[in-house]
């Protein structure tokens, strides 16, 4: 991710995630409506996670196949990323916002894993630390 343009985009998606998901968990937001059999916040996690569980490989296998399209590929794969942990973040805060102490269970150790993924993908395109 070379241009100023493209880091204050992807900027302005991960504070408008922390935000959101700060508003969610305070419940400034809600999520919780019924759309269907299912609470919206359990849809956008699903969105998210189909997404990141199917383009992920289809990203590394496009990659090796086309090589001359890889910046088209990582630019997809960086916003589609993002967006999906704006909607797994969401549902994330609704769920441990209705408890006083939240269960450490396999929940909170997937969002770290995810969080930490997304940290550590954008700083390797931010290229932070180069000269």
């Amino acid at each position: 991710m070379k241009t100023e343009k493209e880091f204050w985009l992807t900027m302005f998606l991960i504070i408008a995630t922390a935000v959101i998901t700060v508003a969610t968990y305070t419940r400034l937001v809600n999520f919780g409506f019924l759309l269907g059999p299912y609470r919206m916040n359990h849809w956008v996690s699903w969105i998210g996670s189909i997404y990141i569980a199917l383009a992920v490989p289809v990203f590394s296998t496009l990659k090796r196949r086309a090589p001359q399209k890889t910046k088209l590929l990582l630019r997809i794969h960086v916003y589609g990323n993002l967006m999906a942990f704006f909607l797994i973040s969401i549902h994330f805060a609704s769920q441990i916002s209705r408890q006083p102490i939240p269960d450490l269970g396999t929940g909170i150790a997937l969002y770290i894993v995810v969080l930490i993924l997304a940290v550590t993908g954008f700083l390797q395109i931010s290229n932070f630390g180069t000269p």
